[in-house]
């Protein structure tokens, strides 16, 4: 009996690997009958514990490696009787030291295919010369590579669960053309000379009962001295790339991140590369937090992604690290150079047109009183909400920006129709574009369908400052109570300057705000009629 004892978290583990073995003598098996005594070497460490490298590969440690993985498909198939604790399978190979067949480079792992839910568990364990992993079907599997010291890995051509390599020593790590169901930790992990390359793979999303939940691909706290290549890969899952320290470059080309993307706090010492082939690529499909380390010497190229989905703090930090020359983004990121941040409507689907609609008058106003060419972008359309934001083009200070939106909101709801009175021709085209939103807004009040929730939408589809209740409410009672073309021709929406109204025989101030254009409106007294 091996009398080996792994040290793990202050524990001393004692040899598991004979117990399999046993299993198949007792299942009397004797087509496998060269496998039912795991040899013991002279210090009393079975074949896999022990540190004698030459007697090993007389052993044929290679054999008796796989083999385990063969025992693993009889116990799935029933050919083997073996209870395992609380019924959770797993095959306990902590602290092995694996080595190729003589002669041999790697050692390799393949056409393994398993259905149930296994733990591969090879933490603390040391792979003499290369590792390869290649055409594995299973899906359900987790491989535990913690702690493990290695020359070279591949994984290619493989659907897994799970692979987590946390505090591991390598020299180069290529995980290509594979498809993982779960969770891919690459932690605390030093890479050598070999680089590290992710390409053409697939993280899928977790399943659990009726719903997804998403696990995190999390690249955190390694150092990498040589090229990190992560490309061409399609990612479902939430993902971390964090505290790094990138000493030479690193490619992220093609991939395309489904839910949130983190980039926190690494290290650049090269140049990290965000791209892709062709403009219009949607690298992020949510949001996107990209912040740089402080003080970090290397740069950052874009080009051809969605650079907008970066959120708006970080993408402003970005923009000013470009005047810098430490950040460049190429063709195919800048059209949308300055934007707005989110806007998020809630609002029913039948409206998101109608809404819609409201911002784009306001944004054609901002382009004839400002002179930028400014867009709206449409980010989500969902059953109950929509969201989106206000971009140009143009290379103008954020101040500046902010200024004309929020002077354009102020002097949008002043735009008016002054009959006999000659107005310019831009300045009517956005009058009657705004009343015709009006009159469709007003054809959702008479059917009952046009709420306060909706008029706050109104509201805050024009304005990047948080809606004021006051005001909200005041607007929303004038659309409930008049013409839509009566308010522009009588100067009811006019909220620059103090207004006395008379809707029935009551009476409201509309009050100006600050300089930023956010306006105050007072309430009725208590004992105003219909207060």
């Amino acid at each position: 009996m091996c009398t080996h004892l792994t040290p793990i978290r202050g524990k001393e583990i004692p040899c598991q690997i004979q117990v399999y073995f046993r299993a198949l003598e007792d299942a009397k098996l004797t087509e496998h009958a060269d496998f039912f005594q795991v040899p013991i070497d002279e210090k009393g460490c079975c074949v896999f514990h022990s540190t004698d490298h030459a007697w090993k590969q007389e052993q044929g440690i290679e054999q008796w490696f796989r083999q385990l993985f063969m025992i693993a498909q009889l116990i799935e198939t029933d050919t083997i009787p073996f209870t395992f604790r609380n019924n959770y399978k797993s095959l306990d190979l902590r602290g092995v030291s694996l080595v190729p067949h003589e002669g041999e480079e790697e050692l390799v792992l393949e056409n393994l295919e398993l259905k149930d839910t296994w733990d591969f568990q090879l933490e603390a364990s040391t792979f003499v010369g290369d590792f390869k992993i290649s055409r594995l079907s299973c899906r359900n599997v987790y491989f535990d590579f913690n702690h493990c010291s290695f020359q070279n890995v591949l994984i290619v051509h493989s659907h897994l669960k799970q692979l987590s390599f946390t505090s591991a020593n390598l020299q180069s790590f290529h995980l290509i053309e594979n498809q993982l169901e779960g969770f891919l930790e690459f932690s605390g992990t030093h890479l050598g000379s070999g680089g590290c390359h992710f390409q053409q793979n697939i993280f899928a999303a977790e399943i659990y009962g009726m719903g997804t939940y998403h696990k995190n691909l999390l690249i955190e706290e390694n150092e990498f001295d040589k090229r990190v290549d992560f490309s061409n890969s399609l990612v479902f899952e939430t993902s971390t790339i964090a505290n790094n320290i990138f000493t030479e470059e690193l490619n992220l080309h093609g991939v395309v991140f489904k839910e949130d993307f983190y980039f926190e706090d690494n290290a650049l010492e090269g140049t990290a590369f965000f791209t892709a082939e062709q403009p219009g690529h949607i690298m992020f499909e949510r949001e996107a937090h990209l912040q740089l380390a402080q003080d970090a010497p290397g740069k950052v190229t874009f080009e051809h992604i969605n650079f907008s989905n970066i959120i708006h703090e970080h993408r402003q930090e970005l923009l000013a690290l470009a005047h810098e020359n430490q950040v460049f983004i190429g063709s195919g990121c800048i059209k949308y150079r300055v934007q707005s941040p989110d806007i998020r409507l809630p609002i029913e689907a039948r409206d998101h047109n109608l809404a819609l609609a409201w911002a784009r008058v306001f944004s054609e106003y901002l382009v004839r009183r400002s002179g930028y060419q400014i867009g709206i972008e449409v980010k989500e359309k969902r059953k109950q909400e929509i969201l989106f934001f206000y971009f140009t083009d143009e290379d103008i200070p954020l101040t500046d920006w902010e200024d004309c939106i929020e002077r354009g909101h102020r002097d949008f709801w002043q735009l008016n129709y002054a009959e006999g009175t000659p107005q310019e021709l831009g300045t009517m085209d956005t009058i009657i574009d705004k009343a015709s939103v009006l009159f469709k807004v007003e054809a959702r009040v008479r059917n009952g369908a046009w709420k306060l929730n909706d008029t706050r939408s109104l509201w805050q589809a024009i304005t990047t400052n948080t809606v004021p209740e006051e005001q909200v409410s005041w607007l929303h009672s004038l659309l409930l109570d008049r013409n839509s073309l009566v308010l522009l021709k009588e100067g009811q929406l006019h909220i620059d300057t103090v207004h006395q109204t008379a809707v029935g025989s009551q009476t409201k101030n509309l009050i100006v705000g600050n300089n930023k254009g956010e306006i105050n409106v007072s309430s009725p007294r208590k004992d105003e009629p219909n207060a």
